[in-house]
Parts: structure tokens; sequence; C-alpha cells
């Protein structure tokens, strides 16, 4: 009998791979019957493994160059041998490029020659295929056209294009939307509309069909103030855009307030049945005359100020039933005698699905904090006329400076990010020094030349401090850069610092000025003590603390003319005794080290 082994301790010896090579060896087997089977036609069969990777879909906005040159050679079908007779070694290093402020600059020549030549990939035509194996090959070569085009525009570009959608399948549920939808519903940022903003896909959905409308709808509209929307209300007015103006946050939060006072009715109307008591009827009475009218759910939000609904320009709808009646009122007369189907198109993290849950008057489709939530279309059914279609969110290819500003625009997740110095630097020449001392309860640095000073800091002096007045530091003592701007694009996203871009032709101080002036009315409680401690470290971006302690040190009135060696006299110590002890000798250089420049 052997000894007994418990649960918890691994086997030893010859038997410390037995398991394995046993579940290896069931394996193996398996995928050589799977490998022998063979249909009439002579094709494989795929595995289950292989079925299931097929069907998955995943946003890929960025890819190494192996990875890139793999899913190319994928889509058109190439085979690869190895050949190990000619070596040559490549050189990983790149290039660093620092980001300065004059950098972020953009002319609108340049503006409007890529938005004019940045295209979208096309659907194959019908007249190119007749079977589904014609379809999928198709589209597999229009893809890798669409790319090699990309590629083209990218080297002629004077900027660099943002990170696209390199995913074949997330396209395709992009083209069955399309095609499904009467109008289709583009979502953008309110805070930076532009950027979101696909006009090739306008054109696409026109090539379509020329009967399908296209619409802009600008969400979040609530973060920007009023003299704002009433600016970009104007652009949008001149250039001949169709838009309306939108809160989704708006409309959950009066959903929630109907169905909050429908609840208090609904329990006073019980709690008065159990009473019995002699006046029920005159209560009941009472209270149904308070109670929310039946309908839809979007019927019983309340009711939206007259005066800021301007029908015959831009509106700013805040009700959900509002909405649908605007969208329906756009739709060509062809398609208003059958259901009506509204696609909902755009970014990841503009807030689609928050748009549809709220027109719903529930939580239908999942929401989630982390861009790409929707993985497929999903349809709606809202009543017999109208039915929404909710398409997953896609990096269209667009302008950028660097995958900094899509960080800080919430097109991608903050755990992609790369470069955290990017986001940082691009975030800091944006938003005043004096809105992150507020809201962190923090000091900032100053430039060395104080007269010369525009209110600004550096990315790098925001991310040190930051991470030093939240405890985010790095096994090594040094503050974590990384966690500490991921914290600042999460409050950027959520709105807490909100950036507002102005239109073309406007004023960008002017609308800095309107969207900190709340935050700037507030009382700053920064502590001095994080900046002494941060300056002692010398972790300051530039030499503003260095010269600071050179400053001090050289207007020192106490700096002695000479350093010589006096003759020992005795000091009267503790209790006005006389000491004749000696004081350890030390060396000059150590004694007057702090007059040292």
């Amino acid at each position: 009998m052997t000894k007994r082994r418990f649960k918890n301790c691994k086997p030893v010896g010859a038997n410390l791979s037995l398991g394995n090579s046993l579940v290896n060896c069931i394996e193996e087997k398996r995928k050589t019957f799977n490998r022998s089977r063979k249909d009439s036609d002579g094709h494989q069969f795929q595995n289950l493994d292989n079925a299931i990777e097929a069907k998955a879909v995943d946003s890929r906005t960025h890819e190494s160059a192996m990875d890139e040159f793999m899913a190319t050679a994928e889509l058109a079908g190439r085979e690869f041998n190895a050949d190990k007779n000619h070596v040559r070694v490549l050189s990983a290093a790149e290039k660093a490029s620092v980001v300065t402020k004059k950098s972020f600059n953009i002319t609108d020549a340049q503006r409007a020659e890529l938005e004019s030549n940045l295209p979208i990939p096309r659907r194959p035509y019908k007249l190119k295929w007749e079977s589904t194996e014609e379809l999928v090959k198709a589209e597999n070569n229009a893809f890798l056209e669409w790319r090699g085009k990309l590629a083209a525009i990218q080297e002629k570009a004077t900027v660099m294009l943002t990170p696209f959608e390199r995913n074949l399948e997330l396209w395709r549920q992009l083209w069955r939307v399309v095609e499904r939808s009467d109008i289709v519903v583009q979502i953008v940022d309110a805070r930076n509309p532009l950027l979101f903003r696909s006009v090739d896909l306008e054109r696409y959905v026109e090539e379509v069909d020329p009967r399908k409308r296209n619409v802009i709808l600008i969400n979040k509209a609530d973060l920007l103030t009023k003299d704002q929307v009433e600016e970009w209300r104007k652009y949008f007015v001149d250039n001949g855009i169709i838009a309306v103006f939108w809160s989704a946050l708006i409309a959950a939060q009066k959903l929630e307030e109907a169905r909050r006072q429908q609840e208090e009715v609904e329990a006073a109307l019980k709690a008065a049945q159990l009473r019995g008591s002699s006046d029920e009827e005159e209560e009941e009475d009472e209270l149904e005359n308070k109670a929310v009218p039946e309908g839809s759910t979007s019927e019983a939000v309340a009711e939206t100020v007259a005066e800021e609904i301007i029908p015959e320009e831009i509106p700013f709808i805040h009700d959900a039933h509002e909405l649908l009646t605007y969208l329906k009122g756009h739709v060509n007369l062809d398609f208003v005698n059958r259901s009506v189907t509204i696609g909902m198109v755009g970014y990841p993290n503009v807030g689609k699905s928050s748009t549809i849950n709220s027109i719903l008057g529930g939580k239908k489709v999942s929401v989630s904090a982390t861009p790409g939530k929707t993985k497929h279309f999903q349809t709606f059914i809202i009543d017999e006329t109208m039915t929404l279609c909710d398409c997953p969110g896609l990096t269209m290819p667009s302008y950028a400076l660097n995958a900094g500003e899509m960080l800080i625009n919430g097109i991608l997740p903050s755990n992609q990010m790369q470069d955290h110095f990017e986001a940082g630097v691009m975030i800091a020449s944006r938003v005043p020094r004096r809105v992150f001392e507020i809201i962190y309860s923090i000091l900032l640095p100053k430039t060395v030349d104080f007269e010369t000073d525009e209110g600004y800091t550096n990315g790098i002096d925001l991310l040190t401090t930051a991470a030093f007045a939240k405890g985010y530091m790095s096994t090594s003592g040094v503050p974590d850069y990384s966690r500490a701007c991921r914290m600042i694009i999460k409050n950027v996203v959520d709105g807490v610092i909100s950036w507002v871009k102005a239109p073309p032709n406007g004023s960008q101080k002017d609308f800095d000025t309107s969207s900190f002036k709340a935050i700037l009315s507030r009382e700053c409680k920064g502590n001095a003590f994080v900046l002494q401690q941060i300056s002692k470290r010398n972790l300051l971006e530039g030499t503003s603390g260095k010269l600071n302690a050179i400053d001090k040190n050289f207007f020192n009135p106490n700096v002695g003319a000479a350093h010589t060696m006096g003759v020992y006299m005795p000091k009267a110590g503790a209790n006005n005794k006389i000491c004749l002890k000696k004081p350890k000798k030390d060396k000059l250089r150590r004694t007057y080290v702090h007059l040292d420049a």
C-alpha cells in the first residue's frame, strides 16, 4: 500500500507528468482523426475550435507589423514556406518624437483634403458574385484594396491617420445595418463632432440607395454651455448638415424620475387600500390625477421646454418621444407606407446603446464604460411602424495628430494606451493649470519665465504631481505615470474635465473660457507639501526646480568669503556648562556642501 498523498500536494518522480501525457495523447488522437475525415468533395472538416474562432468578433485597431502581414496574407489566401538559407537582421529601433503644442495645429485646407479622401470599405455589388464563396472572396479583395488606399494616403499626408478598425467582420455588420436602414443616424460626441463624423459614410449610404437619409445625432450635448451649442448650431446650419442635439443622460434621468413617480403612486394606492379609510375614493381620485398617463414609456417622459426647441432649424431634444418624431419626419416619403428602420451607427463609446435604452424605456442593450461593448448588430421593434437597428461601434479612419487624441476622446480604451506621456502632454496643453489644481487639490509648478506664463503646465509635471497626490507609486519608488494618466483620461471622457472643441473659424479661447468658468469659480485647496517633495527629488520636467535651488543659494546672505580651519575654543553647552570635548573633524567639502552651486 502506497503512502497517502494529500490533494494539495503535487505528484513527484515518474508520476509528475503522467496525467499531462495522457491528456496530450488523447488530444493528438482527436486531431489526427479530424484531419483524416473528408467529405465527398475532398475538403477537410473544420474542428469545433476553428468554428468558434471564426465567429469571434473583436475590435482590432492596433496591429504589429507581423500581425498586419499575417492578416493580409490570410485575406489574400496566400501560403508561405520557410526559407532558412537567406537570413536578414532587422532593427527594431524606432524614432521617438516629442509632442509639442505647435504640432497640434492643422490648417483648414489640410482638414478639407483629408475629409474628402478618407474612404470606408464598400461591400461588393451583387453583379460581382453569385455564391457565398465568391462573396467572401470579393469582400476580402475589396478590404485589401481599401487598406492599400489608406496606406497610400498616410504616406502623402502631413498628419497621421487615427487607428482604424482592421477587423473585416465588424465592417460586415455596418454593411448589413446600412442595407436594412431607411434612415441612418450617425451619433457623434458633442465635444468634438467633426472628429466623430464620417463624410464618406454619408456618401456610402446614398450609394446604396439614394432614397436613404443621413442624420447626425449630437449626443452628450449636456456637457456644452448654451453659447457653445449656439455656435455649433450655426455651423451646421451654414453648411447644410441635418443634425440634432441630444443627451441620452438627461433622457435616462427623466425616465427614471417618471418611473419613480409611478412607483410612488402605486405604493400610495396600495397603502390606501390596506387602510380601508372612509375617504379612500377621494384619495384614489387625487392620486390618479397625479399619476402618469398611460401609453408608451417614452411618452411618459416629462415635457420639454418649448422655447428650447427650434423645429425649423437644429433643435435640442431632451425627450425620447420627440426624438422618434423628429427622425420619422425625415424619412423619405417612399418608405412611409411600411415599417421604417432607423440605423444607429458611429464610433465606440459615443452613446448608441444608451440612446436606444432611453428610447425603449429600459435596459435592452448592454452598456459599458469600455468602448466596443456591442459585437453584433441588433434590431428592436418599437411599434408596428418603427424599428431600431443598433450597429457595433466602428473606429473609422479620420485625421488626427496621434493616438493620444483618440484616448482623451474615448474612442480607444485606456487599457490600450501605449504612450501615456503623449496623452498627458495633449491634455495639459488644452486645460488650464488652475483647473487641475482645483479638481485634484494640488499645486502645479509654474514656468521659469513668469512673464510669458500662459496659465498651462506640461504633461510630465501634471502626471508626476497627480501621481504623488493620489499615492500612485511604482515598486521602484517613482511615480506611476501610466496610472495617473488613466485616471485623468477617465475624468476627461466622463466629463469631469470638460474640454469642448470650437467649430472651424471659431475662437477656441472663448470656448475654453466658457467651459471652465464654473470650475475656476471654486476655491483651490491644494497643498504645497507635494510640490516641495517633488522638487527635492528633481522629478519636475526641465530645470525649473534646479534653477530655483541655484538662485536660492546664490542670493544667500550667509555665504562666507573663504573656508579656513580656525582654532578650537570651548563653548557653553547645556545648563551653561563648558564642554571641552572637541567635535569630530570633518572635511571642508562636506561641512560646506550647502554652499556649493
